[in-house]
Order: C-alpha cells, then sequence, then structure tokens
C-alpha cells in the first residue's frame, strides 16, 4: 500500500494545508486502500495460473492456496463494498476516481497488458489517479510538474519490470512474458526506461529552480536539491541493475540494498522537509 501514500503529494507539495484537510485524506486513504486491496486479490485470481508457474509470485496467498478460491473472492466483495461505502460517505469524487481506478486495475489485467505501449501507460496512469484521489475532493490544483514527474517516474519504473520479466532466465512460460517476446526489443523497455527517468529528472530540478526556489528559505532550497541528488542516485542504480534483469518488483529491489533503502529515505525526508 506504499503507492497509495501519492494521495497525500498534491497536498504536501503545495507546503500549506489545513490539519482538516489532512485528516479527510487520511480518511480517503482508508477507503480507496481497501479498494485496491480488494483489486490486488481479484488480480491475483484472475492471474493465479500463471502466478503460480512465476517463482516468486507462486508464494504469494492466493497462487500458494492458503485459502479456498472462494474465501478469497468474499474477501474481495468485502473489502471493495467497505471502500465504496466510506468513500460515499466522505467524498464522492473520491469514490468516482476509486471507481475508475478499478475499472482501469482491472481491464488491465483481463486485457490491457497484452497491447504493446498500452500495457505501461495504463499502470502509469494508475499513479496519476492516485495523485487525483489526493487532489480533487479538497480542490488542489494538480500541477503540471507533478503530473509529469509522477508520470515519467512510473513509466520508468513499470519499463524496468517489463524488461526484466522480457530477459529473466528464471521466468518461463508465462503469457505474459511470451507477449514481452512478442512484442518489444529489449532495447525499447531499456529506450523507455532511459527517457523516462531523464524526463522526471528534468521536470524535478526545473520545478525546483523555477518554481520553489522563490518561495522557500535557503535551508529547504538546499534540502530538495539533496533530495534530487538522492532521486539522481537512485534512478541511476535502477537503470544499471534493470540491465541485469533485477529490477521486477521494485520493493525487493530497495530492500536487497541497504543503500538504496537509505538513499529512498534521505529523498523522501528531504523533499518533504523542503516543501512544509
Amino acid at each position: 500500500m506504499l503507492k497509495n501514500l501519492l494521495i497525500f503529494a498534491p497536498i504536501i507539495s503545495l507546503g500549506n494545508y489545513q490539519i482538516s484537510e489532512f485528516i479527510t485524506l487520511l480518511k480517503i486513504f482508508f477507503g480507496f486502500s481497501c479498494v485496491v486491496f480488494s483489486t490486488y486479490i481479484l488480480n491475483d485470481l484472475i492471474d493465479i495460473e500463471s502466478d503460480k508457474l512465476h517463482p516468486v509470485k507462486k508464494f504469494r496467498p492466493v497462487a500458494s492456496g492458503v485459502m479456498p478460491l472462494s474465501k478469497w473472492t468474499i474477501i474481495s466483495s468485502i473489502l471493495f463494498l467497505i471502500g465504496i461505502l466510506w468513500l460515499y460517505i466522505v467524498d464522492l469524487t473520491a469514490l468516482v476516481v476509486a471507481l475508475i481506478y478499478c475499472s482501469v486495475s482491472i481491464s488491465y489485467s483481463l486485457k490491457l497488458k497484452y497491447f504493446k505501449f498500452v500495457d505501461i501507460l495504463s499502470i502509469s496512469f494508475l499513479f496519476i489517479l492516485r495523485i487525483c484521489i489526493g487532489a480533487f475532493p479538497l480542490s488542489i490544483p494538480l500541477s503540471t510538474h507533478l503530473i509529469t514527474f509522477v508520470f515519467f517516474s512510473s513509466l520508468g519504473i513499470v519499463a524496468g519490470k517489463k524488461y526484466s520479466i522480457l530477459n529473466s532466465e528464471k521466468i518461463e512460460g508465462l503469457k505474459v512474458k511470451k507477449f514481452l517476446e512478442n512484442s518489444y526489443k529489449p532495447e525499447e523497455l531499456l529506450t523507455i526506461v532511459k527517457l523516462s527517468f531523464i524526463t522526471s529528472l528534468t521536470t524535478y530540478i526545473i520545478w525546483i529552480l523555477f518554481v520553489k526556489i522563490e518561495l522557500i528559505d535557503y535551508f529547504r532550497i538546499s534540502s530538495l536539491f539533496l533530495s534530487f541528488i538522492c532521486l539522481l542516485i537512485f534512478k541511476y542504480f535502477f537503470y544499471i541493475n534493470t540491465k541485469k534483469s533485477s529490477t521486477e518488483d521494485i520493493f525487493n529491489f530497495i530492500k536487497s540494498k541497504s543503500i538504496l533503502f537509505l538513499i529512498v529515505l534521505l529523498f523522501t525526508t528531504s523533499s518533504i522537509y523542503g516543501l512544509l
């Protein structure tokens, strides 16, 4: 659910908010997380046969068979209803965005993941929806810089994941790998990773130099520059390890290297300090 923390990005990027607005976002975060959990379970049910053949995903709760599939269906339905009802009470705009998220997520599992370019673009769109659900209910204007940064950062990460699956010797016989082999050249995906990261980094530094530098003091600007350096290092390491086909799971990739975990932690703290 770490991905859902993007809900708070719009309000943090403003650097000025009321505690009541933050509490509203916490409520939205809870309801949206329930909805997302329900889609994750449903997606695992859809992909269960492929996950059973995957060297890592076969240990997931659904694929490993810790409970009957009927119980997973019930749990998914309950979480979905809780999330939808909660968002209906909290904010109707958040509810609409959550329903759009569900539609795209399920469509991805059923069909979209088997269309060239649509597969990676649809995942990036889901990240943008996370920002929207954190902005629209509070009438926070979404900046072009934030949308561009999140879209291309996620696009690069997703392309890196696809490249790792395509070139992994441990993954064989999966439908998604066969699709990737028939649709992409490895160089295409590496180029997408590279260009996406360059675009996101350029957007981030432009935002610091031309938007934030006149609004905050020296120490906070210095903190934002530090966050940029951390981001640059992280994306460099990600790109290098993508070429080694070891970035299929971004969280496992970060956990596997303590230095990367520290860099991500430093990026998070320095960027938040620079904004608050």
